[in-house]
């Protein structure tokens, strides 16, 4: 059986779910990391990391420093308030979602063309020369990167248009308004056309995903880079996926599974489904959901 670590990721520090994750977790998974920002306990299985939750993929980059350590196989990734399928753990997950031994895993990959979607706006505001951080030496190449993003048969060169960038600002998480600004002069030079990303970008919901031991450095050490410039992190992470890891599987290639995410009032009407009781959720768990999510633990009994 292969040597996995479970890497709990914690977008804001709460460590009162702590007890709670070690409770639901230690019978199925052996090593277990929490990844808490600005965590100033004395627990030796939570790592600190000093990041923008915007931007967690550099809580990845600041925690290889502990976990490069062990001799992990895989790292599996889930939010701390995401309820995984029962019926996983470490000894099957990998073959259940079909991951061999050099192989990534991230369940759904969007194309960032046209269409609604807020993070967008943060690709296309991306600058591989900006001042301040030096991300041009880290990064492959434009080049390089679009030549892997086409060897993966992702498109290499995204597009937008000054139509998606109005409809697509109204609740995004833009924090910086100069590159919105920018983006819009480069715009409106030529308002009938689109403009093309600076550079190749794939995005996705990035809070469940696999990396291998081989990709794993590689992929810290552009997540880290991503966070530096500022780029928001369901960009940053399958971006990363896609420029360190040699194949990264995803939901399309194994319907057994899919993804179980609830938004807006569904996060309360499926508490009160289960009366917010943990154990009733397991013992319904539906068969062919690789996770829930979210689901706050603080607000459950076990």
């Amino acid at each position: 059986m292969e040597n996995i670590a479970l890497l709990v990721v914690f977008n804001h520090r709460y460590d009162r779910n702590l007890p709670i994750l070690d409770e639901i977790l230690k019978d199925k998974w052996s090593n277990i990391f929490y990844i808490v920002p600005f965590y100033d306990g004395d627990r030796k299985d939570v790592i600190s990391v000093f990041e923008n939750s915007y931007y967690y993929e550099g809580y990845f980059s600041q925690a290889y420093k502990i976990l490069k350590q062990y001799d992990f196989d895989h790292f599996v990734v889930i939010g701390d308030d995401m309820v995984l399928n029962p019926a996983l753990n470490e000894g099957n997950i990998l073959s259940e979602l079909g991951v061999g031994k050099d192989e990534a895993y991230f369940p759904v990959i969007k194309e960032l063309q046209q269409g609604k979607w807020d993070n967008i706006i943060y690709a296309a505001c991306f600058r591989l020369v900006q001042k301040g951080a030096e991300v041009y030496r880290v990064l492959p190449s434009i080049d390089d990167a679009k030549k892997c993003f086409e060897e993966k048969g992702y498109s290499s060169s995204p597009k937008i248009s000054l139509y998606t960038v109005l409809r697509n600002l109204i609740g995004s998480h833009i924090v910086d308004l100069r590159s919105v600004i920018n983006l819009l002069v480069k715009i409106l030079k030529r308002p009938w056309k689109s403009v093309p990303f600076e550079y190749p970008f794939i995005g996705g919901i990035s809070d469940f995903f696999i990396v291998d031991k081989g990709s794993m450095e590689r992929f810290c050490y552009y997540c880290g880079a991503f966070a530096a410039a500022n780029l928001f992190v369901e960009v940053a992470v399958p971006t990363s996926l896609i420029l360190s890891c040699t194949t990264v599987h995803t939901e399309t290639e194994n319907s057994k599974y899919k993804q179980g995410y609830l938004w807006g009032n569904n996060i309360d009407l499926f508490a009160k489904k289960y009366n917010s009781i943990y154990k009733m959720l397991i013992k319904d768990f539906p068969k062919d959901l690789l996770f829930i999510h979210p689901v706050k633990l603080s607000k459950w009994k076990l």
